[in-house]
């Protein structure tokens, strides 16, 4: 049992995601689940205290909802270098037909590129406490059977794998209340007691319960009996309204532009194709402002290059070379962002990627330093 401990913790040291590794190391050393350092919600129990459904004539406590999310609850682990896992219990009862329609489908969020999505039980539950097992395929759920006044459960784990500078690094962000009311609401943080790190909430108290485990410190965030966020014309995007928790191991943007620029740099070589199509495009055009310059190269990239972002193609972070991108004629935002800046160095303009949310993101006024950018 040593040689295989210290063989786990040397494949650990390498690679700190290798989260078969962590959990075989604490088998041998005799530890159960670092899950059961969390607080457990009973499902039954909130099940049975659901609260009534709207009927005509009788009083209810959510009248013109189509339903009410009877549990939200998400544990995060983090460990030393910055991997973490967590896991999520979602817990919704639907009222109506319209509640049907919008839960017999469901999408699990989760970054494909850098997490590992492992779904532990997604079920719809019957008036008569019997289940009904979901189709599940990658991240879509759909829940067969479900009928007004019944339930859905899923219960599901991702585990991170960020590589380079931001494998040090962790970062979360979760939204307590939405389109339904919440009768229960939790977020709840282990991290190594030495691990530093920010929070800052939105719209509700940034105080959360504390308590030392054996496994680091423990924090929690919850919220109960909330009603549903209706809709107003006008109203600001839903991410500047909702109750909001933002953790971020991050200390500045300046890490971030420091990160992004060793990802893409190089990426803004220019080539030969590049120099020649620049010249093509200012042959003649002598003694013109910088304005005018941009507005060239702007308007060429506009015109030629179009809009291409498919998953096998594109990386979620890195741009593809400016040089592939004017030969194929294809790219993302960052892949012709790419290409704008290798081709104004060619005129002798310097330039840089901005990394933005798009207005319809919202202001995000009250985020931390992270990769949270469209």
């Amino acid at each position: 049992n040593l040689r295989a401990m210290s063989a786990y913790q040397t494949a650990l040291s390498y690679n700190p995601a290798n989260y078969d590794a962590r959990e075989k190391l604490r088998e041998l050393q005799g530890k159960k689940s670092i899950f059961t350092q969390f607080s457990t919600a009973n499902i039954d129990s909130a099940i049975k205290a659901a609260p009534n459904p709207p009927k005509a004539g009788k009083s209810s406590d959510y009248p013109n909802d189509n339903g009410v999310v009877l549990l939200d609850d998400t544990k995060r682990v983090v460990f030393n270098k910055g991997t973490s896992m967590s896991q999520r219990e979602l817990l919704v009862k639907v009222f109506n037909k319209t509640g049907i329609d919008q839960y017999k489908e469901f999408g699990i969020p989760y970054n494909p590129y850098t997490e590992t999505l492992v779904i532990d039980k997604a079920v719809v539950i019957k008036k008569d406490g019997s289940e009904v097992k979901a189709d599940v395929a990658r991240n879509a759920i759909v829940f067969k059977q479900l009928e007004e006044n019944e339930c859905v459960y899923i219960k599901w784990k991702t585990k991170n794998y960020y590589n380079g500078r931001l494998s040090n690094q962790f970062w979360d962000d979760n939204y307590f209340n939405g389109g339904y009311p919440v009768v229960f609401a939790r977020y709840a943080l282990l991290v190594p007691e030495q691990l530093k790190f920010n929070h800052r909430t939105q719209n509700m108290s940034d105080e959360p319960t504390k308590r030392t485990t054996d496994d680091g410190v423990l924090y929690e965030w919850t919220i109960s009996n909330e009603p549903a966020i209706v809709y107003e014309a006008a109203m600001p995007p839903l991410t500047d309204v909702v109750k909001a928790l933002y953790i971020s191991s991050i200390q500045s943007w300046d890490y971030l532009v420091e990160w992004y620029t060793d990802v893409a740099q190089t990426k803004t070589r220019s080539s030969f194709e590049i120099k020649e199509e620049v010249e093509k495009l200012f042959v003649g055009k002598r003694n013109l402002s910088e304005e005018e310059k941009i507005r060239t190269v702007y308007n060429f990239i506009t015109e030629n290059i179009r809009y291409s972002s498919v998953p096998f193609r594109q990386s979620p972070l890195v741009p593809q070379k400016a040089r592939d991108v004017l030969v194929n004629r294809i790219g993302d935002c960052k892949d012709v962002a790419t290409l704008c800046i290798a081709m104004l160095r060619e005129v002798g303009i310097t330039a840089h990627h901005v990394l933005v949310n798009t207005a319809d993101q919202g202001s995000n006024a009250n985020i931390l330093p992270t990769i949270a950018f469209n």
